[in-house]
């Protein structure tokens, strides 16, 4: 997941795009949830690259939680790129209720797992996970 953040956030900001950083996982130095404010000068790139890097394997809360507690900080009209390897019933319908809002939505699939829900069908959704399986099976084969 946080390979792909870091190319979403490197293609957006080379392309001039206000890019910020919201995760529900903590920092691996103080143990507290890491985010970036939106920004699109040169310095957005080594804070966001650098918040990916301190991120550790403990959250803050699932993925709902962390969106509907910044809701109300989100720029109206923003995109929301969700990198995930969980999508849940609640997730599907939380950002179906942003899209209503007027915010932008895609999600971009990276779990192990079979989807725990259906996408719905406006909802710009990408799985990467057969890329992820493929690109470790020819690893294994090296």
């Amino acid at each position: 997941a946080v390979m792909v953040a870091a190319s979403v956030a490197h293609d957006a900001l080379t392309q001039g795009q206000m890019v910020g950083l919201l995760t529900n996982g903590t920092s691996l130095l103080y143990e507290r949830p890491m985010s970036v404010l939106p920004a699109r000068d040169r310095r957005q790139y080594l804070s966001i690259f650098e918040t990916l890097a301190m991120v550790g394997p403990y959250l803050s809360g699932s993925t709902e939680e962390v969106l509907e507690r910044h809701r109300a900080r989100l720029p109206f009209g923003a995109t929301l790129v969700l990198v995930t390897g969980v999508f849940s019933q609640a997730l599907a319908e939380l950002f179906q209720e942003l899209q209503r809002a007027g915010f932008g939505v895609h999600v971009l699939y990276v779990g192990e797992e079979p989807l725990q829900a259906e996408v719905p069908p406006m909802m710009a959704f990408q799985d990467l996970s057969p890329y992820f399986r493929a690109h470790e099976a020819s690893d294994e084969q090296e």
